[in-house]
């Protein structure tokens, strides 16, 4: 940590950038560390190239981080909770940072291409959450955690623990979560606005899946699919497939999930989950097609359409005329 705080400190300009598709650990790490930094006196820029999903939108400050092209001139760029440099939507730009030496991350995902080029980096596995980390890190800079600073990274640690139920909870985890509290985190409001509040789409959407699960494996694997057509047939919006896959992995029995989507014709995205006590490493599957994650939370995006045959779910390439 020590040479990420020495390059923050010798920074004058610089921009907070996290992953495509942000949940709530991106939204929540982004937003807290770029209120810490603008409190320090620097001048701090978020960017998320899809934007805040209405269910976060109620974290004070959601408004300034821009989706607009990644600036190319900041004395340091910070990737947030992605391991590497494509998975930002922002790639090529990315890496014209990490040559002239101005790229740093932090994260808590297994090490992908940002290892080799970022300057400097705060990476531990261990932890539930990249907040987690955004909470060491303001902590050595120096930063007075205030409401907003605390609930944003409180919801970060709330979203990626499952609401503290999944088994990356440490003893750690909730003492830290204790303190941000102690210094205002509004953890009503965010149980209310992540747990409490469904769109109609959602809804909805997990009762497809439910129906159309098929479970195989000797009970083990449960895989269920949503299709563009579905997504249009409730109005759906890519954010009220948020928890969908949770709800599926409750199944009795079942030790891991997949969840194939189809938000964008052609462009499949599956999500993988696994049951607590669970031995499967879903990370090590969600590689082998070019994607990545957690041994019990990982995903992927292919080229392709999703078709049901005999043997259940699959995702078929296109043919080429």
């Amino acid at each position: 940590m020590t040479s990420l705080i020495s390059q923050i400190r010798q920074s004058k300009r610089i921009v907070i950038v996290s992953h495509v598709h942000p949940d709530g650990d991106a939204v929540g790490s982004t937003l807290g560390l770029t209120l810490s930094l603008t409190q320090l006196g620097f001048q701090a820029e978020a960017y998320l190239r899809d934007g805040v999903a209405t269910v976060f939108q109620f974290l004070d400050g959601w408004k300034t981080i821009n989706t607009s092209v990644l600036p190319s001139d900041a004395d340091l760029c910070i990737i947030l909770d992605a391991p590497d440099a494509a998975r930002t939507g922002y790639g090529d730009l990315i890496r014209a940072y990490a040559k002239r030496g101005a790229l740093a991350y932090v994260d808590h995902h297994p090490d992908g291409d940002l290892s080799r080029l970022a300057t400097s980096s705060l990476s531990k596995r261990d932890v539930s959450s990249t907040a987690e980390l955004v909470v060491e890190l303001i902590r050595e800079l120096g930063t007075r955690i205030t409401n907003d600073i605390a609930t944003a990274l409180l919801t970060g640690m709330y979203t990626d623990t499952g609401g503290f139920q999944y088994s990356n909870t440490r003893e750690a985890t909730m003492q830290m979560s204790a303190d941000l509290m102690r210094r205002g985190a509004r953890l009503n409001k965010i149980v209310q606005h992540i747990s409490h509040q469904k769109s109609v789409a959602h809804l909805k959407l997990v009762g497809m899946a439910l129906e159309r699960l098929e479970v195989s494996w000797g009970g083990r694997c449960a895989v269920s699919a949503l299709t563009h057509a579905d997504m249009l047939a409730v109005n759906a919006k890519d954010e009220d497939l948020i928890g969908v896959v949770n709800e599926l992995n409750t199944l009795s029995g079942v030790k891991f999930t997949l969840l194939l989507t189809e938000l964008i014709p052609g462009d499949i995205r599956g999500s993988f989950r696994t049951a607590d006590g669970s031995m499967f490493n879903v990370a090590a599957l969600a590689r082998v097609m070019g994607g990545g994650g957690h041994p019990r939370a990982a995903g992927f995006t292919v080229p392709g359409r999703i078709s049901k045959g005999e043997s259940g779910w699959r995702v078929e390439p296109f043919l080429v005329s």
